[in-house]
Order: C-alpha cells, then sequence, then structure tokens
C-alpha cells in the first residue's frame, strides 16, 4: 500500500531544498574563488601606480611654479606683489581655453598620448626658463614662456590623467575607505609637499641659484616619468 501523499511531499521538498543549498554553496564557493583571483594582483596594480606618480608629478611642478614666483620676479625683474597676482591671474585664465584645446584633442588621441605630449611639453618649459648666464642677461620672455608652458601644461595633464586612472581602476578599489579617490587626494598632496620642501631646501643656499636647481630637478624628474 502506497503511503499518504503527505507523508511523501516533505521528502520532496527536502530533496529540492538540499539540491538548491547545494548549488548557491557551490556558486559561492565559485564567487569567492574569483573574488581572491581578481583581488590577488590589484595590490601591485601598475596602470594605477603610474597615473598616481603623474599626478604627483604634476602637483608637484605646479606647486613650485606659484610658491617660487614671488621670489624669482622679484630677484630678477623688481617685481611688486601686485604684478605678482596680475600674472597668476592672467595664467589662471588661460586654462580655460586650454582644457577647451585638451577635450578637442582627446577626440583623436589617446589618453596616454596626451599624457605624453602634455609631459614632454612640461619638460620643454622647464628647459626654457633656466637660467643659461648671468643674472642680467635673464630674459622676461623667457620667464614668461616658461612658466606659462609649466602652469598650462600641469592644469591639462589633470584632465587625461584621471579619465586613465577611471579605465584602469579596479572594481574593487573603488569602494571601502582606502578607495581610488583618497589615493589621488593623497598623491597631490605628497606632490604639494614635495614640491615645497624641494624649494626650501635649494632656497637655502641661495635665491641665486634657484631657478636651475630647481627646475633642473623637475626636469629630471618629468624625464624620468617618460
Amino acid at each position: 500500500e502506497d503511503p499518504p501523499r503527505s507523508s511523501r511531499q516533505p521528502a520532496v521538498v527536502d530533496e529540492s531544498q538540499q539540491g538548491n543549498s547545494e548549488e548557491k554553496m557551490h556558486l559561492l564557493n565559485g564567487s569567492d574563488v574569483s573574488l581572491v583571483k581578481e583581488k590577488a594582483p590589484q595590490r601591485l596594480n601598475i596602470p594605477v601606480i603610474i597615473t598616481l606618480i603623474v599626478y604627483m608629478v604634476l602637483k608637484m611642478v605646479l606647486e613650485a611654479v606659484t610658491s617660487s614666483e614671488e621670489n624669482l620676479t622679484s630677484l630678477y625683474f623688481g617685481w611688486k606683489g601686485s604684478m605678482v597676482g596680475v600674472h597668476l591671474a592672467i595664467l589662471a585664465l588661460l586654462i580655460i581655453p586650454i582644457n577647451f584645446c585638451v577635450s578637442f584633442l582627446a577626440r583623436s588621441y589617446f589618453d596616454r598620448e596626451l599624457i605624453i605630449g602634455l609631459l614632454v611639453a612640461m619638460l620643454i618649459g622647464c628647459v626654457i626658463i633656466l637660467q643659461y648666464g648671468d643674472m642680467e642677461n635673464y630674459n622676461l620672455a623667457q620667464y614668461l614662456v616658461g612658466s606659462a608652458m609649466i602652469f598650462c601644461c600641469a592644469n591639462a595633464l589633470e584632465a587625461p590623467n584621471m579619465s586613465l586612472l577611471s579605465k584602469v581602476i579596479p572594481r574593487t578599489w573603488s569602494v571601502g575607505i582606502i578607495n581610488v579617490g583618497l589615493l589621488a587626494t593623497e598623491s597631490g598632496t605628497l606632490g604639494r609637499v614635495i614640491g615645497d620642501v624641494l624649494l626650501a631646501v635649494v632656497g637655502s643656499h641661495g635665491l641665486e641659484s634657484l631657478v636651475n636647481r630647481a627646475f633642473g630637478t623637475f626636469a629630471v624628474i618629468i624625464l624620468g616619468t617618460l
């Protein structure tokens, strides 16, 4: 005689539940393995590290240009604070058309190509701004062109660099306390600190050698970044 229908039903339900639980455990274990495999190489993510280094370098050079301008222009050209402020305001106004140019070029070039081109332009600006003779022979146009190239290229470099960072950043780095936003902020802060410390160390040996020692060092750092 067959058992009642009510006695057979729990057995079927138990088997289906057991099968579902085993399937869920298998999926969870598989996801854990894939998550471990995903997290393992991200600790040494080279593209992210390179973009953070570039961000630190551009902030370092930008901080050095703005912080040293008052001392340099006062030493070489006898500028007062008002003239320094006007010059910095003009440089700030140049950021808008420069960013429009970068956004236009981004349609035809990759982010890496724009980063390399802007780093080369920054390197040329550091070479132009150097003092090649006596202090009396240092040209105002030389300083204006060099500082403008460094300032504009450093600001324009931030856009393609952050764009590249958003493309190479791992998914797990965008969550949690120590995420990519914090790393980018801290790398920029570290760059500003290094720029100010380098200016202080170089300036302690005399303002006459500030241009060559500071911007010569920046040129070497940018060349190493390339």
